[in-house]
């Protein structure tokens, strides 16, 4: 049997909730904001940061102006040459690195059991507009490279090894995972093609989840259409698509902003604040898994219960994901 202690959650982190849970309540979807177009960068080693720290990133630099999607430490920018300002010095922002750790104690009858915590640290960051030097010693000027929005999204289809049925759908978008099926509307059915590609991004983040693929645990939690379990899948599909729809440099215009979606998001995050670094999680592997065939060693949150997935579950047609 395992034992669970929750984490005692940074106040960057409860912050950003809140910050997602008002946004909600006024009927406005944060992931879908013209400024969630770029990924954030570390500007040494050009990584992009993951996960949860997309959203810390991404909404530090909305609140604070910053029109660079590049940050840095305060020893990044020492090593390259420069150094954070004087004035900027104490307005730094700050990422989340969290991991599960684990020992073995035993119970009350001697029985060896599993006891997890999650350890959640902050550190230091600045956005490359913070310092002086780097820029003009290292700075190039380009941000990353912009290609054909259409051909980068279909760069990102592609890309997906072992992909669901695809099928075209007149009036409505889904994925059956009974059937292993997506079914979307045509091109020109759709306002723009940010819209047709996110909504195409919001189902495959779906299919990541079947068993032959990430097998996600949430996934196999969902007993019906509207529970608290569907609702946390949807709230992965749409941070996934985001995620995606931002690696193609172009924001997420999917049509999930009906008043039920915008509720059932309020009611997982308000009842439970630590499942937005779960979702971003579940919502970056996905996306990992997409693009390069499996999801990467996640630096920011590592969680050893993902394995029991979908292992007795068979979904009915009962079950499709919108």
């Amino acid at each position: 049997m395992n034992k669970y202690k929750l984490p005692k959650l940074k106040p960057e982190y409860t912050e950003l909730v809140d910050s997602i849970i008002k946004d909600l309540e006024n009927n406005i979807i944060p992931w879908r904001k013209p400024w969630f177009s770029k990924l954030p960068v570390n500007f040494k080693t050009k990584k992009q940061y993951r996960g949860i720290n997309i959203l810390l990133l991404l909404s530090a630099a909305h609140k604070k102006g910053f029109e660079s999607h590049y940050w840095l430490t305060a020893n990044q920018a020492f090593h390259l040459g420069g150094k954070i300002k004087s004035i900027e010095v104490n307005k730094n922002s700050n990422i989340i690195l969290a991991k599960w750790k684990h020992k073995i104690v035993k119970d009350e009858r001697g029985r060896p059991q599993k006891k997890m915590w999650l350890m959640m640290r902050s550190h230091k960051i600045y956005n490359l507009e913070q310092t002086t030097g780097v820029r003009n010693k290292y700075y190039d000027g380009n941000t990353l490279s912009l290609f054909n929005i259409n051909q980068q999204a279909e760069d990102v289809i592609k890309s997906y090894r072992n992909p669901p049925v695809f099928s075209y759908s007149p009036d409505r978008a889904y994925y059956m995972p009974c059937l292993d099926l997506i079914g979307i509307p045509k091109l020109d059915q759709f306002y723009s093609p940010e819209e047709y590609y996110s909504t195409y991004f919001h189902e495959l983040i779906h299919s990541t989840g079947h068993k032959k693929r990430l097998n996600r645990s949430l996934f196999a939690k969902v007993i019906k259409f509207g529970d608290e379990e569907y609702a946390k899948e949807e709230l992965v599909a749409e941070l996934g698509a985001a995620f995606l729809s931002s690696h193609c440099d172009f924001f997420s215009k999917t049509c999930k902003n009906s008043g039920a979606y915008l509720k059932s998001w309020l009611k997982v995050l308000k009842s439970d604040k630590t499942f937005l670094l779960s979702a971003t999680k579940h919502a970056q592997f996905a996306c990992d898994y997409i693009i390069e065939g499996k999801p990467q060693e996640q630096e920011d949150v590592k969680d050893e219960e993902e394995q029991k997935g979908l292992k007795d579950v068979k979904f009915t047609q009962d079950i499709v994901f919108k």
